[in-house]
């Protein structure tokens, strides 16, 4: 399966919110890791049905 990257831009957010728009996702299950410092500090799983 090829990987797939998209990116977009958005003019302005607050700056403490971070959006994750699973439109594009095809169904299946996805986990989430968020990396600081190249550890990750919150690791979560979700479906897209």
């Amino acid at each position: 399966m090829k990987k797939k990257q998209y990116e977009g831009s958005i003019k302005r957010l607050p700056a403490n919110d971070i959006y994750l728009n699973v439109t594009h996702l095809e169904k299946g299950n996805y986990k989430l890791k968020i990396i600081h410092n190249n550890k990750i500090i919150k690791c979560t799983k979700f479906t897209k049905r």
